[in-house]
C-alpha cells in the first residue's frame, strides 16, 4: 500500500466459468478509547445473483457481518479524503461518487453523494485542499481531467491537453503537486491500444500553478536508458511528496526497465536504477514500494546459476546514501537437488521492522508450497517465522497499520477450480490465532490492498 503506508489500487474484474468476481481486500483501522480494534473488509460481485456482498470483519472479535448492497457492479475502491482513507463507490457514467463510512458495529453507512452528471469518471478520484476533486473524465469523446467541487459537484476542466488525453491524475500526500499522464494523437482513452503505452508524466504546483518541467529534468538520463522505448508509467509519491518514483522503459514486458527517482522540491533527479545485463539477458528493477520517506524498494530477478534457477531479490534503495543493500538477505536457497526456497509478495510494517512475505518451497519433482513467514530485518541479524496454515497455497499478506495482524489468502490448489474454495484469513504476528474472516468461496486471482485509518 504504504508506511506511512498507502496503497490504493483499482478493483479487477475476475471470472470463471460460474462465477464473476470483483474482488478487493481492505483493512480499514479504527479507534476507541476503551480499546484499539481493526476491521477487514473483503467484497466481490457473484455473477449467479447478480448482486455484490461485502464482508466487515472485526478481527479483535473474529466477528463478520455480510452486507449485500445495491451496486451490482461492485466497483468499491479507496481514497484519500481530509487526511483519512475512505471507501467509496464510482459510476462511471453518468459521474457519481458515493462516500461511506464503516462503524465499529460492522455496518456501511452512506455518508455523501456527488452527483457529477454529464461528465464520466475515467480515474480514481483525487481529493485535494479546498473541497476540489481531480479525476480525469470524458466529456463529448475527449479524455482530459477535471475538476469536480465536493459540495455542489459542479465540474471545471482543469488540464486541457491540445494534442491528445490527460489522465491518471496522482495527488501528492500534502496536496501541494498533482502529476498527471499525457498521450499524443487520441482524443479518448477509450481508442488505446498497443500505442496507449507511450506516455509521459508532467507535474503540477497547485499551489502556484506552474508547472515543474519533468521532462527536462529526465531528458539527460534518456540517453543512459537501455531501452528502445521512453514511455513512463507506474508513478508513486514519496510519503511526503518530496519525491516521486517512476518506470522508463518496459512497463509490460519485452523490453528493458529503468526506475527514475526524482526530487520534486529541488528540481533534480536522484538517481536512475538501470537493470543488470548479463549474456543478452535483461533483470529490470521494478518499483514495490517506499519503505520510509527517503528509502523505497524494488525487485530484482537475477539468474543463480549454482541452482539453474531465476529468483526475486528484494533491494532498498536510500536516497541519502544513493546506494542499495539487500532486504533481509533472504537468498534462494537449495537444501537438495530438488528443494529450493525463494521469498514473495512482501508487505512491512510502518516501522520497517518487519516484513511478511510469501516463502515459495519448490519440489522441482512433485509440486510446491506457498508459505506465509514473517521476518524480522532489525538489528544484525535476520529472523524467519513461518506460519502454519490449513491450506498448501497462502498468498497477499498485508500487515495492519499497528503490526499486530496480517491479512492473508489460503486455498487447496493453484488452478482455477482449487481458487473456489479460497479464505480470506487473519493471523495475529505471533502466529497463535488464526482464523476464516468469513468471506469464503471467492476466487483469488490478482488482489490489491489498501490500509484505511479512521475514527468511528
Amino acid at each position: 500500500m504504504v508506511y506511512q503506508k498507502q496503497r490504493v489500487h483499482l478493483v479487477l474484474i475476475l471470472s470463471t466459468a460460474s462465477i464473476l468476481v470483483i474482488i478487493a481486500i481492505y483493512f480499514l483501522l479504527y479507534f476507541k478509547e476503551s480499546r484499539g480494534n481493526e476491521m477487514l473488509i473483503a467484497w466481490g460481485l457473484r455473477e449467479a445473483s447478480g448482486h455484490c456482498l461485502l464482508w466487515l470483519i472485526d478481527p479483535e472479535i473474529q466477528l463478520s457481518n455480510e452486507i449485500m448492497t445495491d451496486n451490482d457492479d461492485c466497483n468499491y475502491m479507496v481514497a484519500m479524503i481530509e487526511g483519512q482513507l475512505q471507501l467509496i463507490h464510482i459510476q462511471t457514467f453518468p459521474g457519481e461518487i458515493t462516500i461511506y463510512h464503516v462503524t465499529s458495529e460492522r455496518q456501511l453507512i452512506e455518508r455523501d453523494t456527488i452527483a457529477i452528471n454529464k461528465v464520466g469518471i475515467a480515474s480514481p478520484p483525487q481529493w485535494g485542499i479546498e473541497g476540489k476533486i481531480y479525476s480525469s473524465g470524458f466529456l463529448n469523446g475527449r479524455t482530459q481531467i477535471y475538476t469536480i467541487d465536493a459540495q455542489t459537484g459542479v465540474v471545471t476542466p482543469f488540464v486541457t491537453y491540445e494534442k491528445g488525453i490527460a489522465v491518471d491524475p496522482s495527488i501528492s500526500p500534502h496536496g501541494k503537486y498533482l502529476a498527471y499522464w499525457t498521450l499524443d494523437g487520441l482524443s479518448s482513452q477509450s481508442e488505446c491500444r498497443l500505442s496507449c503505452i507511450f506516455g509521459n508524466y508532467h507535474v503540477l504546483n497547485l499551489e502556484t500553478q506552474a508547472t515543474v518541467n519533468l521532462f527536462s529534468m529526465i531528458e539527460p538520463l534518456l540517453e543512459r536508458v537501455q531501452s528502445p522505448d521512453l514511455l513512463q508509467c507506474n508513478l508513486s509519491w514519496s510519503p511526503s511528496g518530496q519525491f516521486l518514483a517512476f518506470h522508463i522503459g518496459s512497463c509490460s514486458g519485452g523490453s528493458p526497465r529503468n526506475l527514475a527517482i526524482i526530487d520534486i522540491e529541488n528540481n533534480q533527479v536522484v538517481t536512475l536504477l538501470k537493470p543488470i545485463s548479463e549474456e543478452g539477458r535483461y533483470y529490470d528493477p521494478s518499483f514495490i514500494g517506499w519503505l520510509s520517506d527517503k528509502e523505497l524498494i524494488y525487485e530484482q530477478s537475477l539468474f543463480f546459476p549454482e541452482h539453474n534457477r531465476f529468483a526475486t531479490r528484494y533491494r532498498v534503495y536510500s536516497i541519502d546514501t544513493q546506494t542499495s543493500r539487500e532486504l533481509a538477505g533472504f537468498l534462494p536457497v537449495v537444501n537438495n537437488e530438488n528443494i529450493a526456497f525463494e521469498l514473495r509478495q512482501i508487505d512491512w510494517t510502518s516501522d520497517g521492522n518487519d516484513i511478511v512475505g510469501i516463502v515459495l518451497v519448490e519440489d522441482t519433482l512433485a509440486d510446491s508450497t506457498l508459505s506465509l513467514a514473517k521476518i524480522n530485518i532489525a538489528g544484525e541479524n535476520t529472523q524467519i517465522d513461518y506460519f502454519e496454515s490449513p491450506h498448501k497455497y497462502n498468498l497477499h499478506p498485508l500487515w495492519s497499520p499497528d503490526g499486530k495482524w496480517i491479512a492473508y489468502y489460503s486455498a487447496t490448489g493453484r488452478n482455477e477450480a482449487d481458487m473456489n474454495g479460497v479464505n480470506v484469513r487473519i493471523v495475529d504476528k505471533t502466529g497463535t490465532i488464526d482464523f476464516t474472516s468469513g468471506a469464503t468461496n471467492i476466487i483469488e486471482l490478482h488482489l490489491h490492498y489498501a490500509w484505511l485509518e479512521f475514527y468511528d
